[in-house]
């Protein structure tokens, strides 16, 4: 009898070099007319349509409007310095502007401006807080966090996670947690050890633009509850949950990523990985599409398969850069579809034959771009035959 377990290894190559096989995305995309270009509002009906463009286009209409705004760097000019040291308990921030902080500080820096825009410039600060997130932004129009260059930054949160007791009361269960759209940018350096909870976490979109940033949790390492986008990033994460999460969708774009070690590396109903380095290390799945039929740390969703008997147009769109995956569960989880146009992915896979490398539920098109993919035998799947 064998005493090791059969190993398959599926390897896929496909150049774009067949007429139109290198250029469909932008194609489809570009054949849309102005009048045809749907809302930025995400509304229930694009997530049971049978044409996934609607969804795509809805996404990137989405992205779009949230990363063309005009945030401002730390060439802005200060509405107010505080040296946090000097401070105590609570930092209360009422009214918009831009606001430089130094100095180490063991309390919270709280953000209620309203309908005003606030910035806040981390010029080199160690902010702690063993009864709440160390940093809370309660309201405001858009808030932004700015690493300022060649400073580094440490948050430390030691408070515990707060369960749902079913009363009113606000769970800011972040070291950074913002109920407004949340930017990040800046060429500094951020280091968050969010201990029992998620390190950012965003109760709307959440968009890192920029910096160097580290972030270890026993939860999530970053959440947006809408928009998770991360643009042109170092990040450096180990978390006891999600690496990355989001409940609409993850959004990666020329960032190096690398998620030392998670439980699923990155999760959400949609996620778009167009350019950049992706390193994941997970001890369940590597990429998932989340199924809110089933057990999981989403909550709420549209149109995913069996939610109410409609096809979904969720999945996993892969059109660039390089992504790599080492997980003891599923590789490439989507329990919805997967698209691959373009870049580079190896999947280490599983041993057990209760997972698979490649695992989804309806289709994986694969139509340009390096598939590697290598695991057991007992649940293993290929691209679709149209591929």
């Amino acid at each position: 009898m064998k005493k090791f377990l059969s190993i398959l290894m599926i390897i896929v190559t496909v150049i774009g070099m067949l007429s139109g096989c290198s250029s469909t995305t932008e194609t489809s995309k570009s054949a849309k007319s102005e009048d045809e270009v749907v809302t930025v509002e995400l509304d229930e009906s694009a997530y049971v349509t049978a044409d996934g463009d609607v969804l795509t286009a809805d996404l990137e209409a989405l992205v779009q409007d949230a990363i063309t705004k005009n945030y401002p760097d730390e060439s802005e000019t200060a509405t107010t310095e505080i040296d946090l040291s000097k401070e105590s308990d609570v930092v209360n921030i009422r009214n918009g502007g831009t606001y430089v902080l130094t100095g180490e500080f063991d309390g919270q820096i709280f953000v209620d401006t309203d309908d005003e825009d606030v910035q806040l410039i981390l010029a080199g600060v160690t902010l702690t807080n063993d009864d709440d997130a160390p940093i809370y932004i309660m309201s405001a129009d858009e808030a932004t966090i700015t690493l300022k260059s060649g400073t580094t930054n440490t948050i430390v949160n030691t408070s515990v996670y707060m369960e749902d007791d079913g009363t009113d009361v606000e769970r800011a269960n972040g070291a950074i947690y913002s109920k407004a759209d949340l930017a990040i940018n800046g060429d500094g350096s951020l280091e968050i050890v969010a201990n029992n909870k998620t390190a950012i976490l965003g109760k709307d979109d959440v968009v890192i633009l920029s910096g160097h940033i580290k972030v270890s949790s026993e939860r999530n390492g970053i959440k947006g509850k809408d928009l998770l986008y991360i643009g042109d990033v170092d990040l450096e994460i180990e978390s006891g949950k999600a690496g990355l999460n989001s409940e609409v969708v993850v959004y990666i774009d020329g960032s190096e990523i690398n998620i030392n070690d998670s439980y699923e590396g990155i999760e959400s109903y949609d996620i778009m990985i167009k350019d950049g380095l992706v390193n994941i290390v997970a001890s369940d799945d590597g990429i998932n599409i989340a199924n809110p039929d089933e057990s999981s740390s989403m909550g709420g969703g549209f149109g995913m398969p069996g939610s109410n008997g409609q096809t979904s147009t969720h999945g996993l769109r892969i059109y660039g850069g390089s992504v790599n995956i080492n997980s003891n569960g599923d590789g490439l989880d989507s329990n919805a579809s997967i698209w691959m146009t373009g870049g580079l992915v190896t999947v280490s896979g599983p041993t057990s034959n209760g997972n698979g490398s490649l695992d989804y539920d309806q289709t994986f098109t694969l139509d340009g771009g390096i598939l590697i993919a290598v695991g057991s035998l007992g649940m293993v799947q290929t691209p679709s035959d149209t591929s």
